[in-house]
């Protein structure tokens, strides 16, 4: 298995980044120390309207780093495996 449910709201995936629950409009993608603050609407019918388009960058002290539309890709791919791994 590949994903680890680490909390109702935690899951971590076998190469080391976490998807997390951060408050009823945001999620949390944690790799590398690094962490993006992802906005969505609040779970509706065991869903989230994830708002993609909002994203900003890293938090602080990262966020000089520029994501790239790969790094965008690649985290998007990852968010949503670790919500349907969860059956959200």
């Amino acid at each position: 298995m590949s994903y680890e449910l680490v909390s109702p709201q935690k899951i971590r995936h076998h190469s080391g980044y976490i998807v997390q629950g951060g408050d009823r409009f945001h999620l949390e993608y944690i790799e590398s120390e690094k962490v993006l603050v992802i906005p969505v609407e609040d779970r509706i019918e065991d869903n989230y309207e994830i708002f993609w388009e909002k994203i900003s960058g890293w938090e602080p002290p990262f966020d000089y780093i520029a994501l790239t539309n790969e790094d965008i890709i690649r985290i998007k791919e990852n968010v949503i495996s670790a919500l349907e791994f969860e059956n959200i």
